[in-house]
């Protein structure tokens, strides 16, 4: 997988962005994290690079990036979509929880999370029943 990222060398924002010299060597951070249907990675993990690696981006482009993990993930055993029938309970408590990783709700609802989920009576995302009246 490929992820490009672009950015202008000045953005004009001083007070969160430094300007890029692309004829200096220079220190980065980055993060990359799941990236959802919209296009918007939903979550950050964040990778350092090792001590001394700098990068000149003025260079000439050349693709010797080594991936960022050759191993796949083992396979999980996803929990158990829950669920709540109106007819059975009549108050629900609300609240916002971890999302239980990829048993949680990644597993659930097949999309990347936001690093926070909804728990409905202390159920994580339940399936509600409701009917009107």
């Amino acid at each position: 997988t490929r992820i490009r990222y672009s950015r202008p060398i000045n953005t004009g924002d001083a007070t969160n962005d430094k300007v890029i010299d692309p004829s200096q060597n220079m220190y980065i951070s980055w993060a990359i994290g799941p990236i959802n249907p919209s296009g918007v990675a939903a979550k950050h993990h964040t990778r350092v690079q090792e001590p001394g690696v700098q990068i000149t981006f003025g260079r000439n482009a050349a693709d010797e990036c080594e991936a960022i993990s050759s191993e796949a993930l083992p396979p999980v055993t996803p929990w158990p979509t829950r669920y709540i029938k109106g007819d059975e309970v009549t108050e629900f408590t609300i609240r916002i929880g971890p999302t239980g990783g990829r048993r949680g709700y990644q597993a659930i609802t097949g999309q990347p999370s936001w690093g926070i989920a909804w728990f409905v009576n202390d159920l994580l995302i339940p399936e509600l029943e409701l009917k009107r009246g």
